[in-house]
């Protein structure tokens, strides 16, 4: 193992020459310090909204400008907005994130569970509307 680590540092080294630090984010220089800079993982729109939630109960939301919808486990209320805003070209004023617990489902003898998922509920202005029933 100590081969390993010699190899392991030397790349260090190099690295470092380079503005990289050990575990691979970037330092930004401000004169004589130096800010580590956190590699944000951002998901893209495309992928954060995966369909909207059509239910009663949101059919009902959607007269008071609320639309529900079924969206990535790893989202958050910053990339929610980002994506309806490009997607449907609307800034959205209040967003309220749930996380739902998949139900105990019983088929043939055989038990399990459904997939937990996550349900955001975004709030529009008054004039502005987006039209979820296109397709159905």
């Amino acid at each position: 193992m100590g081969i390993f680590n010699k190899i392991r540092k030397t790349a260090v080294q190099n690295k470092s020459n380079n503005d990289l630090n050990v575990e691979g984010g970037v330092k930004e220089k401000e004169g004589n310090k130096t800010k580590k800079l956190k590699n944000n993982k951002c998901l893209k729109s495309n992928n954060v909204i995966i369909r909207p939630l059509v239910t009663e109960k949101s059919a009902y939301l959607n007269e008071g400008n609320k639309y529900s919808f079924v969206v990535d486990q790893k989202s958050n209320k910053i990339d929610i907005k980002n994506s309806i805003l490009d997607i449907y070209k609307v800034m959205p004023i209040n967003i309220n994130i749930i996380n739902m617990k998949g139900k105990k489902v019983q088929r043939n003898g055989v038990k399990g569970k459904r997939v937990n998922w996550k349900k955001a509920v975004v709030s529009l202005p008054k004039n502005k509307k987006i039209n979820i029933y296109e397709g159905l």
